[in-house]
């Protein structure tokens, strides 16, 4: 799996400003990184389903600790962000044509690829790859 982990480091630029993350060098050679609470999740608990995410409970994106992550669905978490104020745009609601499970993304995201003639909305990059093969 891992060869080697550094970190965690502090994001020092862009919207991840404070979150911290880890460099993770894989037995492969392969160089990556990942959100320092993703990796703690894995740690603890093992991989993180497709489809879910990580997130923090109390909404503090920089209070790590295990007892503060939670898995959430991509659509629950982003119900959960515009509940709170702090996603602003309108959201489309949707079933996946592929999968048929509910999802749930930006109205503006939606509309400016059905202008561009883009089929979906999908729920996830996987669903639309699977449509277009």
């Amino acid at each position: 799996m891992y060869k080697r982990v550094n970190g965690p480091y502090l994001y020092r630029s862009g919207s991840g400003i404070g979150r911290k993350y880890v460099t993770i060098v894989y037995e492969d050679g392969h160089v990556g990184s990942k959100l320092y609470s993703h990796y703690l999740w894995e740690q603890t608990y093992g991989p993180v389903p497709e489809g879910v995410t990580v997130d923090h409970i109390d909404d503090d994106k920089t209070n790590d600790v295990i007892e503060n992550l939670q898995l959430l669905s991509v659509a629950e978490n982003a119900r959960k962000a515009f509940a709170s104020g702090k996603r602003k745009a309108k959201m489309f609601e949707f079933i996946c044509p592929v999968c048929s499970n509910p999802a749930l993304k930006s109205l503006p995201q939606v509309l400016h690829n059905w202008k561009l003639g883009k089929d979906g909305p999908y729920c996830s990059r996987q669903c639309a790859g699977r449509a277009h093969n």
